[in-house]
Formats: structure tokens, C-alpha cells, sequence
């Protein structure tokens, strides 16, 4: 009887720990993003399903338009998942407009499609009319990732071999694809995984249809060079790639470009925003306002790391804000890179507001007189929605001594747009500026002011920032003091 009695409290427990485990959906979003043959708008996420506790499956019926070929994948909770859970779209079409039903299962993260008239999508089976070289400008005549660009279109030598003539191509790396009848929904011919980079000449029938890479190609420096692109569909079922290049005539010198990766820049060596500037022979400079921290970075040659300097991280410790300037001295073999710094010359100062949940919010942020702006064009950068919070990602950097003008907007911009202005004339260093913006875009200003890393600035006690304190009451280091 002891033992019946002690089965019988494990199972209960078993079961109770059960139902504080059950699924709940109320804590999940599940949503379909598609093509617009048949999503309710392309790739958006107005498409929400619905929880079947029955057989716990989200669920949605969509109508499919026509008969092209479908894509979509699923959102849930904020992540995309496609075929076998993996990046590629789930692909399909049907026989004629229908409708269909969408599942995902959530412990496995699979969908399914299904309707009367569903099949699978077969590349085979579509009319071609034409076939675009869709991918870089520099390459495909300044059309960037066009699909319908006319100059672009190939030329069909015989049926289902395709051609593009492109001259005067700069040196440089080119990404591409092909893509059938203007739109990527029809068909698209890429690389098969880690078979992207084709050599010249030389024909790869690594090709898909199936959501593949894009191909590249590397034309060396010192040329330009005429390319042909070759599409090869004479045997649909086994297409294949070609592209040759020659070269048809020196380029003109380029000079090395030397720039900065580092922990400020996620160490990217493509960061053309962090190139230094000529100012001599051998001799470059990068000066910017720095906030107190600690960075490590290189200075690399033409954004490779072949070659970068100095041969281990360059460490640069601020105790407070600077101006910085970074120097590459190529004449100086034993130190190359040297770092100077003077007074900061602005203050870094993020912003956040306290609203309630809004589809979208900007932030327009500008200084002087003549609107100088700090994000950007109108209606400036989006802010970052979090528990309750919208706030800039970067910190705006005002120069002393002006003012700042924020602006929050909805981002639709023109006449009858909603924005609360804001015009502040103490600046803090380093400072947080906490706004909360009511549902009538209204405000009640500085809610806190969050001061950044203690150093030596001299406020007086409106907040200002002086240069040097003369004769009153003022603060530093969060202390007051009497100057007499």
C-alpha cells in the first residue's frame, strides 16, 4: 500500500510539473513572409498564425495568386525559418490560383504547404523570355542587383545559351547571379555552396536553381578589362557558369588607401569610414573626438589584411574624451603608427524616450542655426525599441558650444506628421538624455541626466560646461566649489 501511495504522488508531481510546462502560445508570435503572389504584401509580416492546440501546429490559409513560383519562410518569435529549418526559402507553386495551408510545428521548427492544386516548383517547367546578370554596379553597367535592367539583358546565341558583353570593367571583386524574366520569384541560377568563385575562363557546373550563392569573380589591379558572362541551359537539367575576362588597357595608378579596424569598428577592414587622410609623402593621418575607453586597432593597406601596421594591436587608453589623431608614418620603420591627443572638442550624448509601443519612431537631431544634422537626412535614424524604450544606437556628437535640436517623428514625414521639438541649450558631457514623449507627442523633457565617466569638466550651476571657472559657484567631479 506504502508503495501504491508513493507511485501515485510521483505521478502526480509528474503531472503537475507537466502542466507548469505546457505550451503556451499566448507567449509566441508565428507569422508568414512571402512572396506577394501570396502574402498579403512582399516579405511582410502581416501574415500572423494561428495556434491549433489539437494537434499543436501553427496554422494559416493563404489564396495563391497565380502560378509562378511561391517563397516564404516562417517568423517565430522574431526568427526566420526556412527549408528544413535551415536559410533556403520553402519553395512552390501551383496549377492554378488556390488555396493554401501553412503549418509549423515549433519543436522541430518545420513547415509544411499543401492545397488541391499545390505542387512541387519545377524550373523546368517555366517559359523563359529573357535572362538578366543581376549583381554588382561596377560590374553590370552601374545597375546595382538590378533583376529587369535592360542593358543587362543576355543574349541568346541558341536556345538556352545565354551571353553578356561588359567593357571597361575597373578592377575589383563582383558578386552576381542570373535571374529569369525580371523577377527573382521565376527563376535564378547561383553557385552551390563554396563554389562561388569562378576562374577566368573556365566553365563550373556547380550551378542551382535552388536559392544558391552568389558568383564572383576578382579582376586584379593595374587593368581594365572586357568581360562575357555565359549562361549555359542548352541541357536545363545540368546548367552551367563561364565567365571570362581579358585585359584591354591600364588603369590609372591607384594610390594606397589606408584605413583603421578595430574594437570601435568590430575590427571591419572594409570600413571605408575609417580611412586615413593623405597629408604627405609616406605620411597619413585619421583625427576624430574619442570617448574615454580602451580601443585596440591596426591601420590596414587597401582594407586586406595582408598588409597592416604595427605588427601587434595598437592600444590606446583615454581617460577622458579627446581628439584624436592617429598617424601612419611609412618613412618610420621602427614605429609606424602614433597616436596624439588634444582637448575634446564636442560632447557624446545618446538619447532616449520614454513612450509606449509605436509602429515606428525617429529621432532628427541637429545643431546651429542652420540645422547642421547629427542623423543623417530627414527623418533621421530609427530608434531601437526596448522594454519600454526607444533609443539611438550611437551617441551624437554636438561641438561646444552649440546647441541641440531633437526632433521625435513618426518617419512618414511632410505635412501632418507627428513630432515633439525639442531645443536644449546646457549640454551634457557625456550624457543621457531621458525623454518621455506622451501619446499626444507632447513631452515633459529631461526626465534623468546621466553624466559619463568622471573627469575633470567644469559645469556651472545652470549644467553648462564652462572652460574655466572665474568667479562663483560651480561643479567638477560631481563637488562643489567657490571661486572668489
Amino acid at each position: 500500500m506504502k508503495k501504491l501511495f508513493t507511485l501515485l504522488c510521483v505521478a502526480l508531481v509528474s503531472a503537475v510539473g507537466f502542466a507548469q510546462d505546457a505550451y503556451d502560445p499566448s507567449a509566441h508570435t508565428a507569422v508568414v513572409s512571402g512572396t506577394d503572389n501570396l502574402c498579403s504584401g512582399n516579405w511582410s509580416s502581416e501574415d500572423a498564425m494561428t495556434y491549433d492546440s489539437t494537434d499543436g501546429l501553427w496554422k494559416i490559409t493563404l489564396s495563391a495568386k497565380d502560378t509562378k513560383a511561391i517563397e516564404f519562410k516562417v517568423v517565430y518569435d522574431g526568427n526566420w525559418y526556412g527549408k528544413d529549418g535551415g536559410e533556403a526559402n520553402y519553395k512552390f507553386q501551383v496549377s492554378e490560383a488556390c488555396d493554401v495551408l501553412i503549418t509549423f510545428d515549433p519543436t522541430t521548427l518545420l513547415a509544411t504547404y499543401s492545397g488541391e492544386k499545390v505542387k512541387e516548383w519545377d524550373p523546368n517547367a517555366i517559359t523563359i523570355d529573357f535572362i538578366v546578370a543581376a549583381g554588382s554596379g561596377g560590374l553590370l553597367n552601374g545597375n546595382d542587383w538590378s533583376v529587369d535592367a535592360e542593358a543587362n539583358k543576355m543574349s541568346a546565341e541558341d536556345e538556352g545559351y545565354y551571353t553578356l558583353e561588359l567593357k571597361n570593367v575597373a578592377a575589383g571583386t563582383y558578386e552576381f547571379k542570373f535571374v529569369a524574366n525580371g523577377s527573382w520569384s521565376e527563376a535564378q541560377w547561383g553557385a552551390i555552396e563554396g563554389n562561388e568563385a569562378l576562374e577566368n575562363g573556365t566553365s563550373s557546373d556547380k550551378v542551382t536553381a535552388d536559392n544558391g550563392k552568389n558568383f564572383k569573380i576578382t579582376l586584379d589591379k593595374g587593368a581594365v578589362y572586357d568581360v562575357t558572362l555565359t549562361l549555359d541551359l542548352m541541357d536545363f537539367s545540368k546548367p552551367s557558369v563561364t565567365a571570362e575576362w581579358k585585359a584591354t588597357g591600364e588603369a590609372e595608378i591607384e594610390e594606397d588607401v589606408y584605413s583603421l579596424a578595430g574594437t570601435f569598428n568590430d575590427w571591419d577592414k572594409d570600413d571605408t569610414g575609417a580611412e586615413l587622410t593623405k597629408v604627405s609623402e609616406g605620411v597619413y593621418n585619421f583625427v576624430r573626438p574619442v570617448k574615454a575607453g580602451r580601443y585596440e586597432f591596426k591601420v590596414v593597406k587597401n582594407h586586406d589584411w595582408t598588409v597592416a601596421y604595427p605588427a601587434d594591436n595598437y592600444v590606446l587608453e583615454l581617460e577622458q574624451d579627446a581628439d584624436v589623431t592617429i598617424t601612419l608614418d611609412l618613412n618610420n620603420s621602427e614605429t609606424p603608427v602614433s597616436v596624439t591627443t588634444a582637448e575634446c572638442s564636442v560632447y557624446f550624448v545618446s538619447v532616449t524616450a520614454k513612450a509606449s509601443k509605436r509602429d515606428a519612431l525617429y529621432i532628427y537631431a541637429c545643431y546651429g542655426e542652420s540645422w547642421n544634422p547629427l542623423t543623417g537626412s530627414w527623418p533621421g535614424e530609427k530608434m531601437d525599441y526596448a522594454e519600454g524604450n526607444y533609443s539611438t544606437e550611437g551617441d551624437l556628437m554636438i561641438p561646444k558650444g552649440e546647441s541641440l535640436q531633437i526632433i521625435f517623428n513618426d518617419g512618414q514625414g511632410g505635412d501632418g506628421h507627428q513630432s515633439a521639438d525639442i531645443k536644449l541649450d546646457a549640454i551634457p558631457a557625456n550624457g543621457n538624455l531621458v525623454f518621455t514623449l506622451n501619446d499626444d507627442w507632447t513631452t515633459t523633457g529631461i526626465q534623468t541626466l546621466a553624466a559619463g565617466k568622471a573627469n575633470s569638466a567644469i559645469y556651472n550651476i545652470a549644467g553648462q560646461r564652462v572652460e574655466k571657472a572665474v568667479r562663483g559657484l560651480y561643479i567638477t567631479n560631481g563637488r562643489k566649489f567657490i571661486v572668489k
